[in-house]
């Protein structure tokens, strides 16, 4: 196995990748996810892709997709949509000999199939940074796999030594923050850790910027659940329920005559949504009423979801599950007075709504509510 000492990298900037493309990535930070990592979270439509975007937005990262990624990534997503294609026309034929008949399906066209292969490898909904490949640049992934150095130290892997000789240039202006779950990337018996020549020649990199390695996706995103988006403070919280519910408050203080204190409690859970600048909250809010001229005292709760708008902190569209009114007793003890119950109704009529992924929840299991 041939081990040549890496070559010096230059001190400052680069020439090989396009120019006017360097210039679109404004960010500071820029994340790459190899092959690997792409393909597994299927063009970035998995539970954590939606992660994902409030990561990029917090992070103030951008995501770029060099072109060996792309190019891996738009064949396989292409041959997996047409084998699932299959698999659903087999489903429906088994079930039409079950049934005698049942309603047809039209499947998406090879154009409609590819034409969304291609948007999901260009992370357009990321608006991510394509990064095309100089023939310099080439030229040095072909002599790395040749020179069996890692990434290709385990097996010839042209396309990821394309991917690193793009990370090094990246590095010039950039911080990277790489994900692989290649073990070609990784140390030896370390398969958590970027193999020790590879870091070497990250830190080498003069004048640039520096290499945080991930080996996964959970260890990427863990900074949304440790403390990347704020809390809800409830001095902020409460007024925006009470105002969202404004007609159920004045049915239980005209009934009760008391006044909320807004002191109580918010529990509060944090769901990814599609858009990267917007959260769900789940909330469980509990408040104490009192009537100041009997001194009766109630337990105001709530339960239902917001969205939370991380850009300027606003809350909107509370969607509520449940609204109860417990009054203290004189024994302390609690009895309900109110409680009501709203059901989500289908917008769908009498047929099947639309199937969508499920939130993925950004909290820290470990954190207090407010």
């Amino acid at each position: 196995m041939r081990w040549p000492i890496p070559r010096n990298r230059r001190k400052t900037g680069t020439t090989e990748l396009d120019s006017i493309v360097l210039e679109k990535i404004k960010a500071k930070k820029v994340l790459v996810l190899d092959s690997s990592t792409f393909i597994h979270e299927v063009g970035l439509m998995s539970e954590d892709a939606t992660a994902l975007k409030h990561y990029l937005f917090n992070q103030k990262t951008k995501l770029v997709v060099p072109q060996v990624v792309i190019e891996e990534y738009e064949r396989n997503l292409k041959n997996r949509a047409d084998g699932k294609v299959q698999s659903v026309l087999a489903n429906l034929e088994w079930l039409s000999l079950f049934f005698g008949s049942i309603n047809g399906w039209t499947p998406p066209k090879d154009d409609e199939i590819k034409a969304r292969a291609k948007a999901l490898a260009h992370g357009e909904a990321y608006d991510a940074v394509v990064l095309n490949e100089s023939p310099a640049l080439l030229q040095r992934a072909k002599e790395r796999a040749n020179a069996e150095l890692p990434p290709s130290h385990k097996k010839d892997s042209l396309s990821d030594c394309r991917l690193w000789e793009q990370c090094l240039e990246l590095l010039s202006k950039h911080d990277v923050i790489f994900v692989s779950k290649d073990q070609d990337f990784c140390g030896h018996k370390k398969p958590m850790q970027l193999h020790p020549k590879l870091k070497a020649e990250a830190d080498g990199v003069q004048e640039g910027g520096c290499l945080t390695f991930h080996a996964n996706m959970n260890s990427l995103l863990k900074v949304l659940q440790r403390d990347e988006i704020p809390r809800l403070d409830a001095k902020k919280v409460f007024p925006f329920i009470y105002e969202s519910v404004a007609d159920e408050v004045s049915e239980i203080q005209e009934k009760y005559g008391c006044q909320p204190e807004m002191s109580g409690t918010v529990e509060q859970k944090f769901f990814s949504t599609s858009q990267y600048e917007i959260v769900e909250v789940r909330l469980t809010v509990k408040d104490c009423w009192r009537n100041d001229e009997n001194d009766d005292t109630f337990e105001f709760n709530l339960s239902g979801s917001c969205q939370y708008h991380l850009a300027d902190g606003e809350l909107c569209n509370l969607l509520m599950s449940t609204i109860g009114v417990n009054k203290f007793l004189p024994t302390g003890k609690l009895e309900g007075v109110l409680n009501i119950a709203f059901i989500k109704a289908s917008a769908y009529g009498g047929g099947a709504g639309p199937i969508k992924p499920d939130s993925v929840s950004l909290d820290n299991p470990a954190a207090d509510s407010n």
